[in-house]
Parts: C-alpha cells; sequence; structure tokens
C-alpha cells in the first residue's frame, strides 16, 4: 500500500529505512510517500518543491524477479 508517511512512527521507520540505504535523511520535503507490504515499510521516497529525493527501498525488494 502506497501512503503518505505523517506520524512520527512513520518518519522514524522511514529515516530508519533511508539511513540503512546509505542516504541522509533530510528534514525538509514537502511530501514524504511509503510503500508498505505486509505491515513493513519496504520503499520510501520524497519531493520538496520540484525535487525528488531520498528513494530507498528494503535489500529484500531490490532487483527483478
Amino acid at each position: 500500500m502506497v501512503t503518505q508517511l505523517i506520524s512520527q512512527r512513520d518518519l522514524q521507520l522511514a529515516r530508519n529505512l533511508v539511513e540503512s540505504s546509505g542516504l541522509a535523511f533530510e528534514e525538509n520535503f514537502d511530501v514524504l510517500v511509503g510503500i508498505f507490504e505486509a505491515g513493513a515499510l519496504v520503499a520510501v521516497a520524497a519531493r520538496q518543491e520540484n525535487i525528488l529525493k531520498m528513494f530507498a527501498i528494503a535489500p529484500s525488494h531490490r532487483g527483478g524477479p
């Protein structure tokens, strides 16, 4: 399920995923969205004005079939 991440819990999950992917979590964004699968956050991305940033995907969901 794709959803906007706004709660403190969701923000912490997003921070953990972004930082575990070797990226910096940036506090400045207009929209932060995530994809949940079986209750776990597996992907996240943000937009700040016309800039897309903080794309992170859980290792278990990288690659293809």
